[in-house]
């Protein structure tokens, strides 16, 4: 098809253009910018010219399509008096089409509007019913004499049926004439209403995506798990620990003794360990102190050091507590190996008195020790 005869509900009226101008569903048009003459608009729909950049979209409906320019002018004309102009042009009695002209124009009784489809000659049954309904008309008009039109008088017509429409209520016009909409025509909406439905079709959609997609992840997770699960064999301990079940950091000796005893159980001690990798640092120092600070306060990792040479000093590299710190670390640091590792620890938990500010408690002690040797060489 080379033309289409396009209603615009917006500018209510209606056009001819080429077929090219009109989107694939037959409800957005493109037309010419506003600064085009009438008469170059016509030149370029005859021509049938393709948009250009800068042309507008326009919400519209495809009434009718043809083959040449002729034939769209004469269904265009043909649109003045029904919806639908899609049947061939020779298909309508001019006589039927006249008489309907000259009664819309002298007839002043307000009729009721008929169901949807009885005005129109959208198929060959509905004839007999608009033909019924025009000599109705015309025993009306033989009856009333020219007085009588003048006064108000109502003709009451019962529906063979009743229809829920939107289009079944009446239009006030304002010189009094009553009329109503386009019959068997789609509902149109206005820009701010077609994109408020537009985003909520999108973003209905985009919250069934991602729905979706959660539901894809949960079950590979479901399947990872059921296939480590048989790699792995049966689990003769089972990891009923948690890391939420401690109390950390350990504040006391006996805190310490309790979670030693508990990382007797290797599903213990690989909760704690894989809970402590998750705490890091961009070096080595700061992920030991990391890990550390998450165990123990200050005031308990003073009672350890590496190797536990000075007597009073635990051994802190002969316990599971320790095994697990370095293990952690160097599962965030696979670079590292494990002497290196508890050298760091070594380091931290020796400057331990350093911290919590006692460093700060020992300035004062640190100043009178000084100042005595002073005092006693002046005198």
């Amino acid at each position: 098809m080379m033309f289409a005869v396009m209603e615009f509900p917006e500018e209510k009226r209606v056009a001819i253009v080429p077929s090219s101008w009109v989107m694939k569903s037959g409800k957005l048009c493109m037309w010419p910018p506003s600064n085009w003459p009438h008469h170059k608009i016509i030149s370029a729909v005859k021509k049938q010219k393709p948009p250009q950049g800068g042309w507008s979209v326009c919400h519209s409906r495809r009434m009718s399509k043809c083959d040449t320019y002729a034939q769209a002018l004469r269904r265009q004309e043909r649109s003045q008096y029904t919806s639908h102009c899609e049947s061939v042009e020779n298909d309508t009695d001019p006589d039927e089409d006249s008489f309907r002209r000259k009664t819309d124009g002298d007839m002043n009784i307000p009729l009721p509007v008929p169901p949807p489809g009885q005005l129109t000659e959208a198929s060959p049954e509905q004839g007999s019913v608009t033909r019924d309904l025009q000599q109705s008309v015309c025993v009306v008009d033989q009856n009333l004499d020219n007085s009588s039109l003048r006064e108000p008088c109502e003709l009451t017509v019962e529906p063979e049926e009743e229809f829920d429409s939107p289009f079944s209520q009446a239009t006030e016009v304002s010189d009094g004439y009553t009329s109503s909409p386009i019959l068997n025509g789609p509902v149109h909406l206005n820009p701010v209403e077609d994109h408020i439905l537009k985003y909520l079709a999108e973003t209905k959609q985009h919250h069934k995506e991602v729905l979706d997609a959660l539901k894809d992840i949960k079950q590979v997770q479901l399947d990872i798990l059921h296939h480590i699960t048989k790699l792995k064999g049966p689990d003769k301990c089972p990891h009923t620990f948690s890391s939420d079940d401690l109390d950390l950091p350990l504040k006391t000796m006996p805190e310490f003794l309790d979670l030693e005893k508990l990382l007797e159980g290797k599903g213990e001690r690989q909760t704690l360990k894989k809970y402590l990798a998750t705490f890091g640092g961009a070096t080595l120092d700061a992920a030991v102190r990391a890990a550390i600070s998450r165990v123990m306060t200050p005031a308990l990792q003073m009672a350890f050091n590496m190797n536990g040479k000075k007597g009073t000093k635990i051994a802190f590299k002969s316990t599971r507590i320790c095994t697990v710190i370095v293990g952690a670390i160097m599962q965030r640091n696979e670079d590292l190996n494990e002497r290196v590792t508890e050298q760091a620890v070594g380091r931290f938990l020796a400057g331990a008195a350093d911290r919590d500010g006692g460093r700060q408690k020992r300035k004062p002690f640190r100043n009178a020790e000084n100042t005595v040797p002073a005092e006693n060489n002046s005198v």
